[in-house]
């Protein structure tokens, strides 16, 4: 595991896959792995290469799924983990609009655990762990068994103990920061440097959020959090 890239999540099907074919990154072969994201549409992909063909959904899926499910480019079927809620949904969604006609989907439901491991390849392990937002919701820590490096991804969470689990000493945390003032379900630039600080990670970036300017959304996490501090972007790549 040696690259993060964050891309849009509403990519058409032939943009998706020509700026995939574009990039050199090292990828797991014939196993992309998908990390599905933010509501801004942002997401997180580790391992890019054309061929996505499994799908972690961490939150209620809802417009997103039919965007992801469009861009999948891979042969064969496409695994999606989540939570049974989550999953319930996202079948039912997919079945009303019939937006994945030709696709097999082989569904996987994810236990509502702590470190729950969900995957594990000759490369890496896989955990979630629940999290505190307004609907059913799992953060994500993935561990490279060779390099020992460790990526974590918040999700759409307030501060919680979970959130600090998931990303105690990795190497990139990712973690969202949509709101100016504390608020149930989410949280702010400060409170995800509180978490970074708390769970001894290497480096911060901060997503899903809704701040305007860079200055104040880095500002208040860097007081929290005395590491390396970025604002993440669409297409950004963070080298773990």
């Amino acid at each position: 595991m040696r690259n993060v890239t964050l891309i849009k999540g509403r990519t058409t099907r032939r943009r998706f896959l020509a700026r995939m074919r574009a990039r050199t990154l090292p990828c797991y072969r014939g196993c992309s792995q998908y990390e599905h994201a933010f509501r801004v549409g942002v997401a997180v992909l580790t391992g890019v290469c054309p061929d996505i063909n499994r799908m972690w959904a961490t939150d209620w899926p809802g417009r997103k799924l039919s965007d992801i499910i469009r861009a999948t480019g891979g042969p064969g079927e496409l695994i999606v983990w989540g939570l049974p809620e989550t999953l319930v949904t996202a079948r039912g969604l997919l079945d009303l609009f019939q937006l994945a006609d030709g696709i097999p989907i082989d569904f996987r439901p994810l236990a509502s655990e702590a470190a729950h491991l969900a995957l594990e390849t000759a490369e890496l392990r896989m955990f979630t762990t629940p999290v505190r937002h307004s609907r059913p919701t799992v953060g994500v820590r993935i561990e490279g068994k060779a390099s020992g490096r460790v990526l974590a991804y918040s999700s759409d969470t307030e501060p919680c103990a979970g959130v600090r689990q998931l990303a105690a000493g990795a190497d990139l945390l990712l973690h969202e920061a949509t709101e100016s003032e504390p608020a149930p379900g989410h949280s702010t630039p400060a409170q995800a440097g509180q978490v970074a600080a708390a769970a001894g990670v290497s480096r911060l970036i901060l997503v899903h959020f809704s701040v305007g300017e860079e200055a104040a959304l880095i500002a208040p996490a860097a007081r929290a959090f005395d590491g390396p501090v970025q604002r993440g972007c669409d297409w950004a790549t963070f080298e773990i």
